[in-house]
Order: C-alpha cells, then sequence, then structure tokens
C-alpha cells in the first residue's frame, strides 16, 4: 500500500506541475500530495527493509535490485531539488521551466523504481 500511495502522490503531483487537473488549485493540491508522498515512502522504507532483511545478502548482490537503489536515490534527490525550486517560487502556478524539467524527470524515474522493483521478483 505505501509504494501504491507513494507512486500514485508523485504522478499526481508531477501530471499538476505539467499543467493536468488545472481546475484543482496548484500549491495546496502539491502541499497535499507532498505530505502523503513523504508518509507513503517512509512506510516504503520500513516495508521494504523488512523484506529486504530476509535476503539480505542475496538482494545486494543482484544488479536490478543495486538499479533500484540508485534510481530511488535520484529520484528523492529530484524530489529534494524540486522543493528547493518550489520554495524559491513561492508555489504559484507559474513555477517556471526548471520545476516542469524535474516534473518530467520524476515521473520517469519513479515509474523506473516501480519497474526495477518488478523484476527484482522475476529475477530472483
Amino acid at each position: 500500500m505505501s509504494i501504491g500511495a507513494l507512486l500514485t502522490s508523485v504522478w499526481l503531483m508531477d501530471l499538476r506541475i505539467l499543467g493536468a487537473f488545472r481546475s484543482l488549485p496548484q500549491a495546496p493540491f502539491v502541499a497535499l500530495l507532498r505530505r502523503t508522498a513523504l508518509g507513503a515512502f517512509g512506510g516504503a522504507l520500513v516495508t521494504g527493509s523488512l523484506l529486504f532483511s530476509v535476503r539480505a545478502s542475496a538482494y545486494a548482490a543482484m544488479p536490478i535490485f543495486l538499479a533500484k537503489m540508485t534510481l530511488t536515490l535520484f529520484a528523492g534527490a529530484n524530489f529534494l531539488v524540486f522543493m528547493r525550486v518550489w520554495r524559491a517560487k513561492g508555489g504559484d502556478e507559474s513555477v517556471g521551466g526548471g520545476a516542469i524539467i524535474l516534473a518530467g524527470l520524476s515521473l520517469v524515474l519513479w515509474t523506473s523504481v516501480l519497474f526495477a522493483g518488478r523484476f527484482i521478483g522475476f529475477l530472483n
């Protein structure tokens, strides 16, 4: 459930930045989804750590697992940069090209994290 909540909130937030859902006010919509994403990420971190602990040495040796962890780090760094840009712009409707590029990159990164995570089970 944490992964579903995380990816859904991130995708909705990114899509709003990219221009979808224009009838919804951007600043409160993104603020709500940001809090949801952070809470869901915490839940995913706990449950993912528990799953990893079952076969830590096997997972740590898998290139797809390492790719997932790397993509997750990049996605987290992208989120932090996005939040810095968002706060600098005040969260208004005209966040600019930088935030739009970061939102598009976020969609690609988090989708890649999802696929890499799914492949762990198939390549196991």
